[in-house]
């Protein structure tokens, strides 16, 4: 008996454990004794999302050959009735005793271990909706990055917030302005989602429905003032981007600038010239070709590497052009030009961005689909998984 008993010990080694996924399940970290232990499994719920870049998805298909396009892009993630619409999973989510500011919960990579930084933009429980902001390690073009991301939820296991917005936004975001909800508040009221603290004090802009969720809305007079900071002396490089929508169009208006005072274009700005698009500088001035049209909401920016200037227009290329940018220690300004009165803007802004490099033509591009797809009803780049 102790001989077939030994026998068994020795075919049962020999078996391996079933693998998920190409994993091999194992117990614990390095031990071979159990199941796996994932980033999710200290909560009652979990729940993963596709990112689908194909073109029925995002459309981020062009000059990327399928392969990873970045780490660590900024996601918008929105949950209500409509991404999810099973009752009992939002009543999950939205827990007044566990989850009751939207930061009890936990994001996590693909690989199901991986913990995700995020920022909580809007929650609330009464009607059941959030957005969050997601920074995602890996996102492949043409691709439909199934599992791309797990929410875990149900529960307070940590007994403290999870969240960690300016780990959403990677270094070279000098500044991220949602200009609304949870990014809004007592003086100064604009507040910058990065490390860099840049945040703005406001002068007569309201609050309105935007492209994420709340936005801000300028009058001709109103604008928000962004100090002197050194820090958006960007003249090696920039990238402004944001979403916009005109009410009324003067012949030039201002949606950002840094410097560009009086006569003196030393600075930069991203402005709206005869219905086109704009950005100028020191040694050089670019005007786009699409037509803006009053009350169409459109999302744009420029990109400057030092010597290439490009503009684009909902993700798409809108004119090029050469040149430099100059020193200015001038104010910065959402909604006005430089420290000059004129030129101010009519109309609303929302989710201002500034970096201290040129964004690649993709990065823009998924900019403006990820979150034109997730604008807010209906989705066809994020998709939602059971809940498990």
């Amino acid at each position: 008996m102790k001989r077939y008993l030994t026998i068994l010990v020795l075919v049962s080694l020999l078996i391996p454990y079933p693998s998920f996924g190409g994993r091999m399940l194992m117990k614990g970290s390095g031990s071979s004794s159990g199941p796996p232990v994932y980033c999710y499994d200290s909560w009652t719920y979990h729940k993963s999302l596709n990112g689908n870049t194909t073109s029925g998805g995002a459309n981020i298909t062009d000059n990327l050959g399928g392969g990873t396009i970045t780490t660590g892009f900024p996601i918008a993630i929105h949950i209500n009735s409509t991404s999810w619409p099973t009752s009992t999973d939002r009543t999950h989510f939205f827990n007044d005793t566990y989850n009751p500011l939207g930061k009890r919960v936990r994001f996590c990579a693909t690989d199901r271990s991986t913990v995700l930084n995020y920022e909580v933009e809007y929650y609330d429980t009464a009607s059941q909706e959030a957005i969050y902001w997601v920074s995602v390690p890996t996102i492949t073009g043409n691709n439909a990055n199934s599992n791309m991301v797990y929410v875990a939820y149900g529960n307070d296991p940590n007994s403290s917030n999870q969240d960690n917005k300016t780990g959403v936004w990677d270094s070279n975001y000098v500044m991220v302005q949602h200009l609304g909800n949870n990014s809004w508040g007592s003086s100064p009221e604009a507040k910058d989602s990065t490390s860099n603290v840049i945040n703005g004090t406001n002068t007569s802009s309201t609050d309105v429905a935007a492209a994420i969720n709340r936005g801000r809305t300028f009058n001709g007079s109103a604008y928000i003032s962004l100090g002197s900071t050194s820090l958006l002396n960007l003249y090696g490089a920039v990238s402004m981007s944001f979403w916009m929508k005109t009410s009324t169009q003067t012949s030039y208006m201002t949606m950002f600038a840094k410097g560009m005072g009086p006569d003196v274009w030393t600075g930069y700005e991203l402005s709206l010239s005869s219905h086109k698009l704009r950005c100028s500088g020191l040694s050089f001035d670019k005007v786009g070709t699409t037509t803006i049209d009053d009350n169409t909401l459109r999302h744009v920016g420029a990109t400057f590497d030092g010597t290439n200037l490009k503009l684009y227009v909902n993700g798409a290329n809108d004119g090029s052009t050469t040149g430099t940018t100059g020193s200015d220690s001038q104010n910065a300004y959402i909604g006005r030009r430089g420290d000059n009165s004129q030129y101010k803007y009519i109309g609303s802004l929302d989710e201002v961005r500034i970096s201290n490099i040129g964004r690649s033509a993709s990065w823009i591009k998924l900019e403006y689909y990820s979150m034109k797809k997730t604008n807010w009803n209906g989705d066809a780049w994020i998709t939602w998984n059971a809940e498990q």
